[in-house]
């Protein structure tokens, strides 16, 4: 009987190896425009899917909000995001994300905060880049955007150690909440002592999710 046991170890061993670890899966909390195909099957707000079904997007500025089903992290992906980096899977979407984690810092410098925004800046209601540049009442960061056919700009409040993106201050205009929607932006930095703005991130895309 002993001679049969070590071998019968080693098959469950390998079984086990092989087995891996279970698929992680994921429901739709926000999605727009509100259907996507993932896994050969059309999907909506409240459908779930494995993180290998391959994501098939049904608009080039489609973005969708996320939750893992066990530990209850939220992720947002978009269209345009995904695709330019090749990714057609969420797994492949966090083996990328573990990556740009590693490299990831502090802007020390507004050319190191210009690095640091891409061509969609997805706003979940908060969204904060570490930074250590100077902020107060004198030198602070705006918002220049386009929203109803007018130009808006929007004093970002100072925050120790973060360039903080919030989306119901950027969204409440002459003291009303208005609708977020999705606009062209640019960031400048502003220096009250010299009376001159530093345009930071010129014509990218800012995306609020509600």
């Amino acid at each position: 009987m002993k001679k049969y046991l070590i071998p019968i170890i080693l098959l469950l061993s390998i079984a086990v190896l092989f087995a891996g670890k279970p698929l992680r899966s994921f429901r739709i909390l926000y999605l727009n425009p509100n259907s996507i195909t993932i896994g050969n099957k059309v999907c909506a707000i409240d459908s779930t899917y494995s993180e290998s079904d391959e994501i098939l997007w049904s608009s080039p500025k489609q973005v969708m909000k996320v939750r893992d089903t066990k530990s209850g992290e939220s992720y947002v992906l978009s269209a345009t995001q995904t695709t330019n980096d090749g990714h057609t899977t969420m797994k492949s979407f966090f083996y990328r994300q573990k990556k740009l984690g590693a490299r990831s810092g502090v802007a020390h410098t507004l050319e190191d905060l210009s690095r640091a925004i891409p061509k969609e800046l997805i706003v979940d209601s908060v969204l904060d880049l570490a930074s250590d540049i100077q902020q107060d009442e004198t030198r602070f960061f705006y918002i220049s955007m386009n929203y109803a056919n007018e130009v808006i700009n929007k004093k970002i409040t100072p925050v120790s150690g973060f360039v903080r993106f919030c989306t119901e201050e950027l969204f409440t205009i002459d003291g009303r909440q208005v609708p977020p929607e999705r606009v062209i932006a640019s960031l400048y930095y502003y220096d009250s002592s010299s009376e001159t703005s530093i345009c930071v991130a010129d014509g990218f895309e800012l995306i609020p999710i509600p």
